[in-house]
């Protein structure tokens, strides 16, 4: 009996150091996340350090708190922020333009899937902002690009309808993908009526014309 109490006596000092020390470290990861949060706001540019300052393996401390999904969603907004702050002015797209916005769309699908919805309709609606941006590499438009955008926000509005920065983002591609349509039909039409023009004739019922 009394060698298991002598036993027992510094197992439960370790597991007291230890509790005290997990402690600490749950403390850091409440205090890095609010931090890296309030900076991403403050200063959408900047750098957030991601990960918390721990003195036991900080994958202990990391999924007691169930953070990785935190720290996914921060790391994709510091990456929208430096694909859109890129791009933005960009009258062509150039091959690192392109890997910044891939980068970042990519980091924003998986936030997509996030349980919550309101996290994972804001990443659906930055992700339709980075695929509108590059719907425009220069000069002309890819239509595909600019359905693909109003899915994504689609998909937010769906998930949180009380998202209203993407709801003016859905009206506004709903807007631009009716004028695309209307434009490149305009453009076909310009393009029939040359080619019949070259051809000097009337493209009708045979017998009519001339």
């Amino acid at each position: 009996m009394r060698r298991a109490r002598l036993i027992a006596i510094p197992l439960a000092l370790v597991l007291g150091v230890l509790l005290v020390l997990l402690a600490h470290d749950i403390r850091s990861w409440h205090h890095t996340l609010r931090t890296d949060a309030l900076r991403s706001y403050a200063s959408p540019e900047g750098r957030t350090r991601l990960t918390a300052r721990t003195v036991l393996p900080h994958g202990l401390s990391e999924g007691l708190l169930g953070v990785e999904g935190d720290r996914r969603w921060l790391a994709a907004r510091q990456k929208f922020t430096a694909a859109y702050a890129a791009t933005r002015h960009a009258s062509e797209l150039s091959p690192e333009d392109y890997r910044l916005l891939n980068g970042a769309e990519a980091a924003l699908a998986r936030v997509s899937q996030d349980p919550s919805p309101k996290r994972a309709s804001q990443a659906y609606n930055l992700l339709a902002v980075l695929v509108f941006r590059e719907a425009y590499p220069g000069r002309s438009v890819v239509r595909r690009l600019v359905q693909e955008s109003l899915v994504d926000i689609q998909n937010a509005v769906r998930l949180d309808p009380a998202d209203e920065p993407a709801k003016e983002n859905l009206e506004l591609t709903l807007r631009v993908l009716v004028a695309v349509d209307l434009a490149q039909q305009q453009h076909r039409a310009a393009g029939t009526r040359a080619a019949n023009a070259r051809q000097g004739g009337y493209e009708g019922l045979p017998g009519a014309g001339y």
